[in-house]
């Protein structure tokens, strides 16, 4: 492995170098990196050199994660989350290309990283994140719908976490190229998943809402009820409506008007001078519109409401056929939920039969061994009262063995003790003959082998 450090650190050199690898040292470096990734005294080594090689080498970092164990698995992620080397701007961008990596095939390992690289550049969700950062945010993660993947609903997620995923979110909507409403609610949809509202900081709220100002209102209204913005913007504001009498007399229309400059005809004098269109009054600023002009301007409003209100028809058709759509998931869903609780219901049921078997052998195998511990114990009793009846037993027949043979070898014991007092003869070396013969044969008698007794 160490073998395997050193090429690493010599593509990283050559990377920092020539600020690119060609296609092969590429591959060289994932393959290496992965390597070394399967090597737990290597992580933090291998997460500091993350930093230093190119972005798609993330793709070893989820390679090594699938052929990792459990506990491994959960030991790459924490290097990845506490790594110093992973905290600053080139860790940044690799983090957000893991987020983008991991969503595919573990949400939870991807939700992790996303509040981790959140915190650190939202600062918890009271400042903005740096443009570069939001400009690859937005590419990886917005534009791919892959953040959008995650199921917030299925995960605790505190008010802090939420907020920095927030700012991270509504900064990378602001785009220069124009303006699609439509993933700009499902993001903000997505946000609202969660099951706590964010808590922007003050100045991050009025850069949003600088940003959101010219969104639809109720896309506006629902970044409200989400707690990102404080302030709702309209294009144009009715204060009051004050109508005089209508007929062939009536020639002015008062109204309040905010932004009253935008919506004047081109060419129509606004200036406080000017008596015929408009006159200001201590009563604030008000315009006399003629009344041909006003409805005009009606006339192009309402059009303009049509306009919108048909669009608005047609989302609610599409939002009410992905309802329905919805809808029939959910039954699918909950028929698949209540197959699946009766299964379990099945499974528990067979689980407490078992259970009770186990129980019930249990029992019966304590009984057993109950049992056998008592026959155990009176064998062991019967075999110790055996024993002590045949050691009694033996010593008596030895006892009386002993006597008999005393009796039998006395008399001849005698004669030698008589014959070993007189003189040596030829005689007394024949008594003495048959005297020893008389001996063995006794003993032969009584039962005692010698060696060569046939």
């Amino acid at each position: 492995m160490d073998e395997t450090l050193k090429e690493l650190e010599v593509l990283a050199a050559k990377f920092k170098d020539k600020k690119k690898l060609n296609s092969t040292d590429s591959e060289i470096a994932r393959e290496k990196l992965r390597l070394l990734l399967e090597s737990p005294e290597y992580y933090s080594r291998a997460c500091r050199l993350i930093a230093i090689l190119p972005v798609d080498c993330c793709q070893a970092v989820l390679d090594a994660w699938k052929e990792s164990s459990c506990e491994q698995k959960e030991k790459i992620i924490q290097v990845l989350l506490d790594e110093p080397e992973l905290n600053g701007s080139a860790g940044f961008y690799r983090k957000i290309k893991l987020v983008a990596t991991f969503i595919p095939d573990d949400y939870w390992v991807a939700l992790r990283l996303l509040i981790n690289l959140s915190g650190f550049l939202t600062d918890g969700g009271t400042k903005s994140p740096g443009k570069l950062f939001v400009r690859l945010f937005r590419k990886e993660l917005i534009e791919t719908r892959k953040l959008l993947e995650i199921p917030l609903e299925k995960y605790d997620i505190s008010v802090r976490q939420i907020s920095g995923i927030a700012a991270m979110v509504l900064s990378g909507m602001q785009d220069e190229q124009g303006s699609d409403i439509a993933m700009k609610t499902d993001c903000i949809n997505w946000l609202g998943r969660c099951r706590c509202k964010a808590d922007l900081g003050a100045k991050l709220v009025a850069e949003i809402e600088n940003i959101t100002k010219k969104w639809p209102e109720d896309l506006q209204r629902q970044c409200h009820k989400l707690g990102l913005i404080k302030t709702i913007s309209y294009s144009v504001r009715t204060e009051k409506h004050v109508f005089t009498e209508l007929g062939e007399k009536a020639s002015h229309r008062l109204v309040h008007l905010e932004k009253i400059k935008e919506k004047l005809p081109p060419g129509h004098d606004a200036s406080p001078g000017s008596s015929s269109d408009m006159q200001k009054t201590t009563a604030g600023t008000c315009v006399e519109l003629n009344v041909q002009t006003c409805i005009d301007w009606l006339t192009q409003y309402i059009a303009t409401l049509e306009k919108e209100n048909a669009s608005l028809k047609g989302k609610l058709n599409s939002l009410e056929i992905e309802c329905q759509r919805e809808k029939m998931r959910n039954k699918e869903q909950e028929k698949q939920l209540t197959n699946l609780l009766e299964v379990q219901n099945q499974r528990e049921t067979l689980i407490q039969e078992l259970n009770r078997q186990i129980t019930g052998l249990e029992n019966e195998k304590q009984e057993l061994l109950n049992t056998l511990q008592e026959e155990s114990y009176a064998r062991k009793k019967e075999v110790e009262s055996l024993k002590n009846r045949i050691e009694l037993e033996c010593n008596y027949v030895l006892e009386e063995f002993r006597n008999r043979l005393m009796d039998r070898l006395s008399r001849h014991y005698r004669g030698y003790l008589e014959a070993i007092e007189k003189p040596p003869t030829i005689q007394l070396a024949e008594y003495l003959k048959f005297l020893l013969d008389r001996v063995f044969r006794e003993l032969i008698n009584q039962g005692v082998r010698l060696n060569g007794d046939e």
